[in-house]
């Protein structure tokens, strides 16, 4: 496992919880996953999982900090080629799928993340790249609702669960299999309704 982190504050946390539970096949990164290497400034916000190099609204100068940043296919081909990647970037994850679609890779993994439909809006970026993923036989396996609502609009679409809603976050959620592609494209980028994305090519 390789877990990449940001923020030094949680990269000491993760050390130390390591630590504790005698863990030792999890390698840490300090730094940020990017569609560059090199450095770029990240928003720190107050609350320590909601920090983003991609912030809605211009902040102070005092709340961003430089962070290292990596390319995926660097962290490639230094460590592995990973079964699954799992994020949740608070909109970045738009220049991390850049720099998967603009490569060939020896193996695509699954990829799990979780939408930010206000990055998105006005931004055609994560349309043209979840278009692309599927062009190379990618397809949503699985996705959550956002919430009630979320659910509702699923359900108007076609969409049936199997599942009991799950309580998380003050909402309830709903778990879906068999996501069209257009469908999936209107739900994140325009409409809204899904929150965790499981993206897989088998």
């Amino acid at each position: 496992i390789i877990a990449i982190e940001p923020l030094k504050d949680n990269v000491d946390l993760l050390n130390l919880n390591l630590k504790l539970n005698n863990e030792n096949n999890i390698t840490v990164l300090h730094g940020g996953v990017s569609n560059t290497t090199g450095k770029k400034n990240f928003y720190k916000s107050t609350h320590s999982n909601l920090g983003t190099f991609n912030p809605l609204k211009i902040k102070s100068k005092k709340d961003f900090i430089s962070i290292k940043t990596f390319k995926l296919t660097d962290l490639f081909n230094k460590f592995f080629y990973p079964d699954l990647i799992r994020m949740d970037v608070e909109g970045h994850e738009v220049e991390i799928f850049d720099n998967i679609v603009k490569n060939k890779l020896k193996k695509y993994p699954m990829i799990c993340f979780e939408t930010h439909l206000s990055k998105y809006q006005n931004d055609n970026r994560m349309r043209n790249n979840l278009k692309k993923l599927f062009k190379i036989g990618y397809k949503v396996k699985i996705a959550s609702s956002s919430s009630e609502h979320g659910t509702k609009i699923l359900e108007e679409l076609g969409y049936v669960s199997n599942m009991q809603s799950i309580k998380t976050d003050d909402v309830e959620r709903k778990i879906f299999h068999g996501i069209k592609n257009e469908d999936a494209i209107k739900l994140i980028c325009s409409k809204g309704g899904l929150r965790t994305i499981l993206l897989s090519k088998n």
